[in-house]
């Protein structure tokens, strides 16, 4: 099997858990893309500016998800103990409620989608994915122009 090939797998992979995923949240009324904004305000408490950034969107928009998550009570905008002109968004009690649901539901589609390997072949798995992605990592870092694109991304 030639990289190509595997990477063409590794894809097919990924599509497969992704469209499992988007069917099961659609199933509890739960969108991508509030999935992607809670499990990175669960983190820790982010600044506007710095959710827009890794989410990829301009302000206004962080700001209107923000909004929307604010009025079904998901997440809480406090001031920032630092900046006082600046909020950082956390998760609400409701929201906390809502990543445990979340998780829940990953950890199942995960459990269904590995479910025909071995547990022995998961660990291989697992540690052959890790190398490729630390070699991946080791050489964006030894190339400058491509962090400089963005094309490497900070582990």
């Amino acid at each position: 099997m030639t990289p190509a090939q595997l990477s063409e797998a590794l894809v097919n992979a990924w599509h497969t858990i992704t469209q499992r995923a988007v069917g099961r949240f659609a199933e509890h009324g739960i969108t991508p893309n509030r999935v992607r904004v809670i499990n990175l305000i669960s983190e820790g408490p982010l600044r506007m500016g710095a959710l827009a950034d890794r989410l990829g969107v301009t302000g206004r928009t962080a700001t209107l998800i923000v909004d929307d998550l604010v009025a079904e009570g998901l997440v809480e905008r406090l001031p920032d103990p630092v900046d006082r002109r600046a909020m950082r968004v956390v998760l609400a009690p409701r929201g906390r409620g809502m990543l445990l649901h979340i998780e829940r539901l990953q950890r199942e589609i995960s459990e269904e989608v590995f479910s025909v390997l071995h547990p022995r072949e998961r660990v291989l798995l697992s540690g052959l994915l890790e190398r490729c992605t630390d070699h991946g990592a080791t050489a964006c870092r030894s190339t400058d122009s491509l962090e400089s694109d963005g094309l490497c991304s900070p582990r």
